[in-house]
């Protein structure tokens, strides 16, 4: 069992979605070849399952044993849109590919915390693809 708490609440403040340093932010300027990004999920410290026989640090000395670890990531991004379109599958059974990433990409947020205009295709909004019909 895992609980996560949050230990601090600040009004007024919001920490997500930020896009990771690491992230895509569209078209390359080395060139046109580099696509852009059409959606983005979290990637950024996810708690994940993790070997039980490798150290969360990951280094000689650590000599601890966990089962889970946060880790960052596209690896820990993409098991979030996966879900997203297993559940708008199940939902809409008769949707082309090409109907779920129109869903996906038309009601996520084209914005991050710090207002710029980054993300092509946006952040994903779960509530609002669920009511797309």
């Amino acid at each position: 069992m895992v609980v996560v708490q949050t230990s601090k609440t600040t009004i007024g403040q919001s920490s997500t979605p930020t896009v990771a340093y690491f992230s895509s932010r569209g078209p390359s300027s080395l060139g046109p070849d580099i696509l852009k990004l059409d959606i983005s999920a979290p990637g950024i410290n996810i708690l994940a399952a993790w070997p039980p026989k490798t150290p969360p640090a990951l280094l000689p000395i650590d000599r601890r044993f966990v089962n889970w670890n946060f880790q960052s990531g596209t690896s820990m991004s993409c098991p979030h849109v996966f879900g997203v379109v297993a559940l708008l599958k199940s939902a809409h059974p008769d949707w082309s590919p090409a109907a779920i990433k129109s869903a996906l990409m038309t009601t996520a947020d084209t914005k991050d915390t710090s207002h710029d205009n980054i993300l092509a295709g946006g952040s994903m909004k779960l509530a609002d693809i669920c009511y797309t019909t």
